[in-house]
């Protein structure tokens, strides 16, 4: 009896409580926080059995597409495998198309071979060409030269015909004699025993007459006269004739002025004095020869005159 009237007491109290508390809600109604930690309570398990749902379907969808990308790779579409064998056949007909021209290359090339090979082989149509050719070479030659010839003549027949033809025989004969006189002076100081016309020749030893100055004087007489007879008609000269009487007369004017007089003025020179005397005499008469042909050359192209075979003074 006790303990049902406990029973009793609580479950009043508990219904004043409920009655409160509705009373309490209906009046100011339940905090946010509480209603929202409630809905979560309430909810909460359907919304984590939603929750694994979605994830199991989307692995579901997941493995899936994986399968299908699986069968996709294993099974390639009709299309690539047509492109595929199309493309191997065309590579294997480009080899073979590459392989015909090398073999048409190298044909061609042994044709050319053989053809080039042919050529050069000497036949009898290339040589008779080839004689031909020589002979009408040489005909050619042979003109050229005749013609080089008369228009050499011509060249001579003008030079001598016109004034500047005549001016230069007059210099040329004028400078040959002037030379024949200077060589005939110094032939009559150092060596007199030669006839005129003889080549000079510087002696072993000198006369007595030699080593005295006013036996020279005709010498330096004569010499002048050669320097002046070309130095007023050199312009009429050709280049060669001109460069050898240059020399000689340079030759001859030093061999007077440092080896002849210095050495002989006081008439008593000594052994030094007669090796410088030689010295110098005898590059005057070794110049010479070179200056009596070259003027002798000179004339005979102007006349016409053909050369002798031999120099006389050689």
């Amino acid at each position: 009896m006790d303990a049902l009237s406990i029973i009793l007491v609580l479950l009043i109290i508990i219904a004043i409580l409920a009655v409160v508390a509705w009373l309490y809600v209906r009046e100011n109604g339940l905090p946010t926080d509480l209603r929202t930690q409630v809905h979560a309570w309430l909810v909460g398990p359907r919304a984590i059995q939603r929750s694994f749902g979605s994830v199991s379907a989307i692995h579901i969808d997941h493995q899936a597409a994986n399968e299908d990308h699986a069968e996709r790779t294993l099974d390639p579409p009709a299309t690539l495998m047509i492109a595929d064998s199309e493309i191997r056949e065309l590579r294997e007909e480009m080899h073979g198309q590459l392989r015909l021209a090398v073999g048409r290359s190298r044909e061609i090339d042994n044709r050319l071979n053989e053809l080039e090979a042919r050529l050069l082989e000497p036949n009898e149509a290339t040589q008779q060409l080839s004689e031909a050719f020589a002979a009408a070479r040489a005909t050619q030659d042979q003109e050229l030269e005749r013609l080089r010839s008369e228009l050499g003549t011509l060249q001579r027949i003008a030079a001598t015909n016109g004034p500047v033809g005549e001016r230069r025989g007059e210099a040329l004969a004028e400078l040959y004699s002037q030379l024949a006189r200077v060589e005939a002076a110094m032939s009559q100081v150092i060596n007199p025993v030669l006839l005129p016309g003889e080549p000079i020749q510087l002696p072993d030893e000198f006369f007595p007459e030699a080593l005295v100055w006013d036996n020279w004087k005709d010498v330096g007489d004569r010499a002048f006269a050669l320097g002046n007879a070309f130095n007023q008609n050199r312009i009429t000269l050709d280049p060669a004739t001109s460069a050898t009487m240059e020399r000689f007369v340079a030759t001859l004017r030093q061999g007077l002025t440092r080896a002849v007089y210095p050495n002989i003025k006081d008439g008593h020179p000594n052994q030094e004095q007669i090796v410088t005397l030689r010295t110098g005499v005898g590059a005057i008469i070794e110049q010479l020869p070179a200056a009596r042909q070259q003027l002798e050359h000179a004339y005979r192209a102007y006349a016409g005159i053909d050369e002798p075979p031999a120099d006389r003074h050689g």
